[in-house]
């Protein structure tokens, strides 16, 4: 093929065309495994403790309907802004996410 024929191959409308849908789709396909990546790393890293925490009876607690942890970070800041690589940086951004708590009754009654 000669020169001018790849030139007007490349400088073709159809050609800007057909390469702009190609990146929409590569960008679009990354950004889905990104996100499917990240999700499997978090479950997989996700340590899940369990703590039991014995309140005595009194007004309050016993008016207690539901009780929610406050997750900021992972992380120090002093640790994520000095050592963390990318991954550990993109781990430890700021959350404000709101986990509910399973709340039980003992025998006495107690929560």
């Amino acid at each position: 093929m000669e020169l001018s024929k790849i030139g007007e191959v490349i400088l073709s409308k159809s050609f800007f065309l057909n390469s702009a849908i190609l990146t929409v789709l590569v960008r679009i396909v990354w950004s889905v495994i990104s996100v499917l990546l990240n999700k499997i790393r978090y479950l997989w890293m996700k340590k899940v403790q369990s703590f039991v925490i014995s309140l005595e009876s009194s007004e309050i607690i016993d008016s207690l309907t539901r009780f929610y942890c406050l997750v900021i970070r992972y992380g120090t800041d002093n640790y994520i802004r000095d050592m963390a690589n990318d991954k550990e940086k993109y781990d430890g951004r700021l959350r404000n996410k709101i986990i509910p708590i399973n709340v039980r009754k003992d025998k006495e009654n107690n929560l």
